[in-house]
């Protein structure tokens, strides 16, 4: 799978759906600005305008539930939202979870795909059927 990265402040939903879908991210910002899912001044997603992303690319959604921790998601393709740290806060964030890794869109990410489970936390995920 080929990397995507943000190149919003808030265009992770975005970004993942990208990576899922074998797209670039501007080829989906365009479609959810089209299906008025964001608007051209905000691409922040929720849960809904993520599992509504993921449907226009035909990805089938199989569950959304909440987590505690990254062992809840084991054997599972997921969308996760997850709270991440920066500068002592806590702020949400969408990556992929697949074998064991977390794809994540941040642009200035040193390794890539993260294996550093213990910096984020997960709190939601929508699982995918993804072939």
């Amino acid at each position: 799978m080929k990397k995507v990265l943000q190149t919003d402040n808030t265009g992770c939903g975005i970004a993942s759906v990208a990576f899922l879908a074998g797209k670039t991210y501007n080829q989906i910002k365009k479609e959810s600005i089209k299906q008025k899912i964001c608007t051209p001044d905000d691409y922040g997603t929720s849960f809904y305008d993520v599992y509504k992303l993921l449907t226009a690319q035909n990805i089938l959604v199989v569950d959304i539930q909440r987590v505690n921790c990254w062992l809840d998601l084991k054997g599972k393709i997921a969308i996760v939202g997850v709270h991440k740290r920066k500068n002592d806060s806590f702020f949400r964030h969408w990556v992929v979870y697949k074998g064991d890794k977390i794809y994540d869109s941040a642009p200035l990410l040193k390794n890539y795909p993260r294996q550093d489970f213990g910096r984020i936390k997960p709190y939601a995920f929508i699982e995918i059927n993804y072939e």
